[in-house]
């Protein structure tokens, strides 16, 4: 199979299959990655203390978008009620904003796919993913973890970030990659364990109330001083020292 701009997934997509059949993959696969890029392009995730509600709540809008793709490309012509995403109440406003969507799509009743899964479809050709997942994406929207501040990774935005890295390269690893259409149920459920741990980590992780209070709010490279006046480091100076010979 050909690979994704003639490049190879590296780092945390390292795994990640970039050339399959099922074109209903690339569909769950895009409110991901514009969320993989929204999380690593938020300036406020260099704070480590954590981050705001109102990004939570945009984390939450959109892995509960994607999820509601899950259900629509998942092989249902049962029209079996399907299994969803579980967002806690934590905000009634967008408890309400979600709910009222998902009235509008009747994915609670499992009804009402994209269509055509009651016959046998026509096999169809091998696609690439549309994004590059290589390094160097001029574009910004993909990044490695080799690309990221250190400020950004030690922080809970980072762990939200991997999660979502890993409903990517969970999402192309499926076996209904080789059909060419529909998510069996069981692929359906796998990707949703994937969302529900998004979800886990951005209501333990993000949020006013989570917030952690960071007395030492400066890194070592980030002293004016240089890194060597750190405290509790070997070899600290004092102000009044010269450069070392």
């Amino acid at each position: 199979m050909a690979v994704t701009y003639g490049q190879t997934p590296k780092e945390q997509f390292r795994d990640l299959i970039p050339t399959f059949r099922n074109a209903h993959l690339i569909a769950i696969l895009q409110p991901l990655v514009l969320l993989h890029q929204q999380i690593h392009s938020h300036g406020g995730l260099a704070n480590r203390s954590g981050s705001s509600s109102q990004f939570r709540n945009l984390i939450l809008k959109h892995i509960d978008k994607a999820d509601r793709v899950r259900g629509r490309v998942t092989y249902n012509p049962s029209n079996v009620q399907l299994e969803a995403l579980t967002i806690p109440a934590v905000d009634e406003a967008l408890r309400a904003e979600l709910l009222k969507t998902r009235e509008l799509d009747r994915l609670g009743e499992g009804i009402n796919p994209l269509g055509g899964d009651t016959n046998v479809t026509t096999t169809t050709q091998l696609i690439d993913v549309p994004w590059k997942f290589s390094g160097g994406d001029s574009s910004g929207t993909v990044r490695l973890t080799s690309e990221l501040e250190t400020r950004f990774i030690s922080g809970p935005g980072y762990l939200v970030f991997s999660s979502v890295n890993e409903a990517i390269v969970a999402c192309t690893t499926l076996e209904s990659r080789f059909d060419s259409k529909f998510l069996t149920l069981n692929d359906s459920l796998r990707i949703l364990s994937q969302f529900q741990q998004i979800v886990t980590l951005a209501m333990q992780f993000m949020g006013e109330a989570n917030r952690l209070d960071i007395p030492e709010a400066v890194l070592a490279d980030e002293r004016p001083s240089g890194p060597d006046s750190a405290p509790n480091v070997r070899g600290e100076q004092s102000g009044n020292s010269g450069p070392a010979a």
